[in-house]
């Protein structure tokens, strides 16, 4: 089955950007995936993305731009005002969780990825549904 939804992933580590283009495209099927493996001139960036995206995914310790800039940039260009944003980390606190809802992100995913329930999750966002635990 193929999606013709529009993924972004940001992320800056190589094997991570790798990991999400097997699950989406290989076991996913999703046809459009976009990988950006940096913040530098975010907005020109995006600028460029074509067709729509669906949902953007963002590492949170990304340089020069981490995740929390990351999604308030987005959030105040109009084509991402009410896609799902979702974080995604290594290590999550209390602290952190409130400060991605404060900034505007949709849900977070734990990383590493959990092979088994991350295509739901996706489906999920992609539905509507704000998700905070993987």
């Amino acid at each position: 089955m193929t999606c013709t939804l529009h993924i972004l992933y940001i992320e800056d580590h190589p094997a991570s950007r790798k990991v999400m283009e097997l699950i989406l495209t290989d076991i996913m099927g999703f046809e459009t995936v976009t990988m950006l493996d940096t913040t530098e001139n975010l907005s020109q960036q995006i600028e460029q993305l074509v067709p729509p995206i669906s949902l953007v995914f963002t590492d949170l310790n990304i340089n020069p731009i981490d995740g929390y800039s990351v999604c308030r940039i987005l959030r105040s260009h109009e084509a991402y005002r009410t896609i799902p944003i979702v974080g995604v980390t290594a290590s999550l606190s209390p602290t952190e969780m409130r400060r991605m809802k404060d900034v505007g992100f949709s849900g977070v995913i734990t990383k590493p990825l959990n092979h088994s329930t991350f295509p739901m999750t996706v489906q999920r966002l992609l539905s509507g549904e704000v998700v905070w635990e993987d």
